[in-house]
């Protein structure tokens, strides 16, 4: 079979515009303390164990979204208005 050429169409940036990828937080380690604090402010807790794991025990409150299956349609039950603190526990 051969390949499909793709074609991209690349347009600068007007004045006023923004690039929302620019404007999307990028992920920060926190601690322990503002993770309570960011929960209390309404942020969502999402856990990426793999699921034995996360039945086996995970944080009070967790959402599990397993990271080897996560893609669009398992993340739609994270609420994209509201922060989200990731999780996952490593024992290296």
């Amino acid at each position: 079979m051969a390949a499909t050429p793709r074609v991209a169409r690349v347009e600068p940036l007007r004045d006023g515009q923004s690039c929302p990828a620019l404007l999307s937080p990028m992920p920060t380690p926190i601690d322990r303390r503002a993770v309570l604090r960011l929960l209390d402010e309404g942020a969502q807790l999402a856990e990426v164990l793999p699921g034995a794991e996360y039945d086996e025990e995970h944080l009070p409150g967790a959402i599990h979204v397993p990271l080897k299956a996560l893609s669009a349609e398992s993340a739609r039950v994270l609420d994209p208005a509201r922060p989200v603190i990731v999780y996952c526990w490593d024992s290296l």
